[in-house]
């Protein structure tokens, strides 16, 4: 997502890059877009806490916030009766993707979120914190879920988590090649991670276009390591020349960040559960509450 602090050159490669990942929405898979088992983890982890004692009930319907636009949060939390907003920078991610109701999306920067203090009881995010420069805009994030969610609220985020064991990009590649992974969306993942040398640095989308042209030959030889269609391998031309940055994310800098206080409140890590689908390993899901320190 582009935010308010980008230089213009940054936003509009952003622009660009949404533009882009908008047309494309419908041929994404697992890992980069939810599956049942990851709605059907939150939904478990949420009933979890309440059973415990440990969270105060949400209201009923609940005031819902979705950081960005992904349709499987709004159908199943807007079929349980609750009302689901969404809030995104990209116009074409809202009018191509979002299920719900135009007024109910917002265009906006989820470090400036347009809405009243105390507003949501839940907050949700799939797999976007990577979007956000670190530390700063991952701090900027916190102090934006502090203030938009009530006492005892949460904020749940399914994280593209980088491993406690480096990887490199050729040992991701290496996997392409002797079929341990044969997963497109997962390699895009992986292969970010495996070029990434800081957190705060990030990779450059170019940057994982180029490593994947050097190593293979064509998209047609990547494509038969896949056993997919060539046409949805090309659609990592959409990387080519992109300067957006990516920051991958490990478990613990997550939590470190969104732990500190501020105005005596904090998000309090209440607990991290992985799916058990193939590459789960790097898709947790973490749930925080707002808590008073």
């Amino acid at each position: 997502m582009t935010d308010q602090h980008e230089t213009q050159p940054q936003a509009s490669a952003g622009a660009v890059h949404w533009q882009t990942f908008a047309s494309h929405w419908s041929s994404l898979g697992p890992p980069l877009r939810p599956v049942d088992t990851d709605i059907q983890l939150i939904d478990q982890l949420l009933k979890e806490q309440l059973l415990k004692g440990t969270a105060v009930p949400r209201s009923s319907p609940a005031d819902i916030l979705v950081l960005g636009v992904t349709p499987e949060y709004y159908h199943f939390f807007s079929a349980q009766g609750d009302r689901v907003r969404a809030l995104d920078k990209s116009p074409q991610m809202i009018a191509s993707v979002w299920p719900g109701s135009r007024e109910d999306a917002v265009e906006g920067s989820w470090l400036a979120m347009p809405y009243a203090d105390n507003s949501f009881d839940l907050i949700l995010c799939d797999g976007g914190l990577q979007l956000l420069p670190f530390p700063k805009g991952l701090g900027q994030l916190q102090q934006e879920l502090l203030r938009c969610l009530r006492p005892g609220g949460r904020f749940c985020v399914r994280l593209f988590a980088r491993p406690a064991e480096p990887l490199s990009i050729r040992s991701v590649l290496d996997q392409v090649v002797d079929g341990r992974l044969n997963n497109l969306h997962a390699l895009k993942i992986l292969a970010g991670m495996g070029l990434q040398e800081t957190t705060e640095q990030g990779v450059v989308l170019d940057a994982i276009w180029h490593s994947l042209q050097q190593r293979f030959s064509d998209w047609g030889q990547l494509a038969g390591l896949l056993a997919m269609d060539a046409r949805e391998v090309a659609m990592l031309d959409a990387y080519r020349g992109n300067s957006a940055v990516y920051h991958f994310l490990s478990e613990a800098e997550v939590i470190d960040v969104f732990s500190q206080q501020k105005d005596g409140f904090g998000l309090e890590h209440s607990v991290t559960r992985y799916p058990d689908y193939r590459y789960g390993e790097f898709c947790p899901t973490l749930l925080f509450e707002k808590q008073a320190g």
